[in-house]
């Protein structure tokens, strides 16, 4: 049976690891205090069984407190503010011999009982857990102990254990767990592994890869060139802005907004604009020469998707790089949240640069700290720039007015718009498979009160397969310039994973969320929540009962106001503005909170 740790006589309890479970990339450990046998000093209940053995904790020889590590580390409700260690507080660590421990958070479940969390691909300085064997250690009564396993467990163990495979599946990230050799310590072992190459034995496939793996090499050595001539030539870029995306054609959505909102506020007299848009089908060498000098001009650099030069150039340190990102979050996996999926993101990859990301509610900061990879006080809650023009009367009615002109078989009739998300890895193969929709069930049941508009993802190329005979009440709206201004007309929408159903909650109008895929889709896409209980509308899974609701003379709405409220702190047309600032003329409030006890850094 365990005994205490030789260095300290005050301490009169053990600590236990109850569970260990996993959220995503989320790693959650339960931690049970007991109390000590004070005639032998065991702790009762944590003999193996079948022995009559006593085991040793050994001491924690060349163990190194966190640095500065507050009394207060986890959210309890009363925390102390004295930064000073208190002789009762307890906290936890991650650590190895011979190297400052690492802080740990943690949440109190009751008076014996903490739940310890580490983001084992985001755990210190945007970095995975580091390869190495790690212990968990308890600070109470003033000394430091190991964190030892139920033994109970020990079978578990195995299962507990991860691998995360990622990079096409040639490379892997493991977590496990075991026993110390000789005590019940916990043990967490994480390693980093990189798949060799397989030997080509025919020269001409060797000497063609070998010239494309030069061709790439030089490639980006011009590109690194071009960016860092001219951030030589730019030494005073404070002022200069560059709004850029590498998955839209033009500036739109956040970008646009926020691009207006400073016109609005005569902020071009202060701030010069640069722009690059580009798609898979327009990059090319001279684009992409183009665009590292651009960023080179650029004090700071505002995209709204994944942009990949950002982990090819040495950005850290000359730019501030803020993540507008072009959709609500929190509802799929995405990121890093899909670590160890099919997609899922290197440990290393261009979202680690991002100097903030904007999200649209205080609830939702962890979500987007979790999905970019990025600490919690770098996601700033500033609302959705998009939303202003979409919540805009004005805008609204014009948009309104345009919906009419183009779609004139939909007058006075009710519109139901059907917007998936695609299918497959990205822009390259992207689609939607109709293989279960039926047109002229569909039709039927339309009659002639009511017309089906169809809109589908900017990746897909291939048109919705609409018969010709019914395309006057099935309609394709990929011609409407803006999806959102499509929103304004539509009276039911009907969508799966699209994050369209962030911007259609605000109307307060009926959503059907038909999901034919959903089991295959959660399993290898993931889902942050559960689909079911969290979809701000009924969810159907075949095409039958689809129809047979689309039949209903009303539609609930309920789950609207709890879905507008845990993603929306801010409902109103001022979301470019706190973006502006907050983030750009450095006026973020003290009142946001990077963590517990902690504020965020104001922007300098």
């Amino acid at each position: 049976m365990p005994l205490l740790p030789p260095h300290s006589d005050n301490v009169h309890t053990t600590f236990v690891a109850t569970s260990i479970t996993w959220e995503r990339v989320n790693l959650h450990i339960t931690i049970e205090e007991r109390p000590i046998d004070e005639d032998d000093r065991r702790a009762p209940g944590s003999r193996p069984s079948g022995t009559d053995d006593i085991l040793i904790i050994d001491p924690l020889e060349g163990f190194i407190p966190p640095e500065g590590l507050p009394a207060h580390v986890g959210n309890l409700e009363n925390p102390t503010d004295d930064p000073a260690f208190s002789d009762h507080q307890t906290s936890f660590a991650l650590w190895r011999p011979n190297e400052n421990a690492h802080a740990l958070e943690w949440t109190q479940l009751d008076d014996h009982r903490w739940m310890i969390s580490v983001n084992v691909t985001n755990f210190e300085n945007r970095k995975q857990v580091v390869n190495g064997t790690w212990r968990f250690a308890v600070r109470c009564c003033s000394a430091w102990q190991n964190v030892i396993l139920d033994l109970s467990l020990t079978d578990d163990l195995d299962d507990k254990s991860r691998v995360f495979l990622h990079a096409g599946n040639n490379r892997a990230y493991t977590v496990a767990f075991s026993l110390a050799e000789t005590t019940p310590d916990l043990i967490m072992r994480t390693y980093y592994f990189t798949g060799g190459r397989k030997k080509v034995d025919n020269p001409l496939v060797w000497a063609t890869r070998a010239i494309r793996r030069t061709w790439k090499k030089t490639k980006r050595s011009a590109l690194i060139a071009a960016y860092e001539a001219s951030l030589a030539a730019h030494p005073h870029r404070n002022n200069t802005i560059l709004f850029a995306s590498e998955a839209r054609p033009s500036l739109q959505g956040n970008l646009r907004a926020i691009r207006d909102r400073m016109l609005e506020r005569g902020l071009d007299h202060r701030f010069t604009f640069l722009y690059s848009f580009r798609t898979e089908a327009m990059s090319d060498k001279k684009s992409a020469l183009k665009l590292a000098w651009l960023m080179g001009q650029a004090g700071t650099i505002i995209i709204d998707d994944y942009f990949v030069l950002l982990d090819s150039f040495p950005v850290d340190g000359n730019h501030t790089i803020i993540q507008a990102w072009h959709a609500g979050s929190g509802f799929k996996d995405v990121g890093y949240s899909r670590f160890g999926k099919s997609g899922s993101p290197n440990l290393h990859n261009a979202h680690r640069h991002y100097s903030y990301a904007i999200c649209g509610a205080e609830a939702l900061r962890d979500t987007y700290a979790e999905v970019f990879g990025i600490e919690r006080a770098a996601v700033i809650p500033t609302g959705l720039p998009r939303i202003d023009a979409f919540l805009n009367p004005k805008h609204s009615a014009r948009a309104r007015k345009e919906f009419a002109s183009q779609f004139p078989l939909a007058a006075n009739k009710r519109v139901i718009l059907f917007a998936p998300t695609f299918r497959g890895r990205g822009m390259s193969d992207a689609y939607y498979d109709w293989s279960s929709f039926d047109f002229q069930a569909l039709y039927d049941v339309l009659g002639t009160e009511s017309v089906f508009l169809i809109r589908q993802h900017h990746f897909v190329i291939d048109p919705a397969p609409i018969p010709e005979e019914l395309s006057d009440r099935i309609i394709d709206a990929s011609s409407f310039a803006d999806t959102n201004d499509l929103l304004h007309s539509v009276d039911v929408m009907i969508t799966d994973y699209s994050s369209i159903m962030y911007e259609y909650s605000l109307l307060h109008r009926p959503m059907i969320f038909f999901a034919p895929d959903l089991d295959m889709y959660s399993a290898t896409r993931g889902m942050h929540r559960d689909y079911r209980g969290t979809a701000p509308g009924q969810v159907v899974t075949d095409f039958d009962t689809l129809l047979e609701v689309l039949s209903r003379p009303t539609l609930d709405v309920g789950k609207t106001e709890e879905f507008i409220a845990h993603n929306f702190d801010h409902t109103d047309t001022h979301n470019s503005d706190r973006f502006i600032d907050w983030l750009l003329l450095g006026r973020l409030p003290l009142t946001i909170s990077a963590a517990p006890g902690e504020q965020t850094p104001i922007v300098r």
